[in-house]
């Protein structure tokens, strides 16, 4: 799950992830993290007809022994 992934409260995730909420820099960084990406593939913006955002991996990322 991506709240335990990026340590935070799965209520802060689903405002977000519902554009209910604001995530700050430390929160967009761990948020990141979790789905091993740069912060700038969160906030990307794409302008109207220019193409689409790149696909963020899906699924947990699994620990390595």
């Amino acid at each position: 799950m991506l709240a335990v992934d990026a340590k935070l409260e799965a209520a802060h995730v689903s405002r977000i992830e519902r554009g209910l909420g604001n995530p700050t820099l430390d929160v967009l960084a761990r948020i990141a993290k979790a789905l091993d990406v740069e912060v700038e593939a969160l906030i990307a913006r794409v302008e109207s007809g220019r193409g689409t955002l790149p696909n963020l991996k899906r699924g947990r990322k699994r620990k390595q022994p």
